[in-house]
């Protein structure tokens, strides 16, 4: 019981530093961030400039990594041993940074910042409306790709743990 609480606390914190870098990245730089918003919202917006896209990749790549190693080394110091164990807890520990961004930044960061979000030249786009943007975004991508894509790729990847 104690492990459970464990792993999901790792997953909690590799949620926050996920969401938390992502919104500020939002927030910095909303028009670079473009490509992360609904189609509909893209084909307004106008292009960032090539440099500042590079720049957003790069801080992307280093939140991707660095909540994935958060999560590998925390778990390697777990006594969390076999494939199946290994397995779900990535899986598990991915599937609680999925509900972060479901909630916390399709949803809630986003309803509350989203004067601060909006890019000019999309203001009058419907899928800025929650409704709309849980619908072509937010569902598809949290219930769909998360789960059965990223989360278990996660988990496979957590078995590299069994043999290092």
């Amino acid at each position: 019981m104690v492990l459970c609480f464990q792993v999901t606390v790792v997953g909690l914190v590799m949620s926050l530093v996920f969401n938390g870098a992502l919104a500020k990245l939002w927030l910095a730089y909303p028009t670079a961030v473009v490509s992360m918003l609904p189609k509909q919202i893209q084909e307004l917006a106008p292009k960032a400039d090539w440099g500042q896209r590079q720049k957003i990749r790069w801080r992307l790549l280093w939140i991707y990594l660095l909540t994935l190693g958060l999560g590998l080394v925390t778990t390697a110091f777990l006594p969390i041993r076999g494939f199946l164990a290994l397995f779900v807890t990535g899986y598990w520990q991915m599937f609680l940074v999925n509900l972060g961004d479901l909630i916390g930044l399709d949803w809630v960061f986003r309803q509350k910042k989203l004067s601060q979000l909006m890019i000019s030249g999309t203001e009058r786009c419907s899928a800025w409306q929650t409704k709309n943007w849980m619908i072509s975004l937010g569902l598809p991508e949290h219930l769909i790709l998360w789960p059965l894509v990223v989360c278990p790729l996660v988990g496979l990847l957590y078995q590299v743990l069994q043999f290092l």
